[in-house]
């Protein structure tokens, strides 16, 4: 009997944490609520460290204009051990010109420890979105 209380307080210890896909999930969700509402501060957490400083520079030269409206993930894949690809319908519009767009990207999310970090993103469909202006070359990765 002590030891089925052992057992069942272990289960019920194991069953509040996430596994990888819900973890997964979480954190490509917080993303783009922190995009979408403009936390770039907070989104700038789940891009690599070395890209943070690029992604801020580049939110804040679209962050006048640009808004997403909204963001649906329309489908996540684990590629490999720790490597996911997830497509997102981003609809947004420029407060300049008030045409709203649609989007589809294609990420690459990579699993850092028990978190996911953004490692890439490409337009798969749909208008292209803005891109912040060029500024001087830097020795860094690309921001996604």
């Amino acid at each position: 009997m002590r030891h089925l209380g052992a057992i069942l307080v272990l289960a019920g210890c194991a069953g509040t944490g996430q596994s990888a896909g819900e973890r997964l999930l979480n954190d490509v969700r917080s993303y783009h609520e922190d995009l979408r509402w403009r936390r770039f501060d907070d989104a700038a957490e789940l891009v690599p460290p070395a890209s943070r400083e690029r992604f801020m520079d580049d939110r804040d030269a679209l962050d006048d204009d640009l808004r997403i409206d909204d963001y649906e993930i329309e489908r996540t894949k684990m590629v490999k051990e720790g490597v996911a690809e997830v497509q997102v319908r981003y609809t947004w519009h420029l407060d300049t010109r008030g045409t709203v767009h649609e989007t589809v990207v294609e990420q690459r999310w990579e699993r850092i420890g028990r978190g996911w970090l953004l490692f890439a993103e490409d337009r798969k469909r749909g208008e292209p979105m803005p891109e912040p202006p060029p500024s001087e070359p830097r020795n860094e990765p690309p921001v996604p």
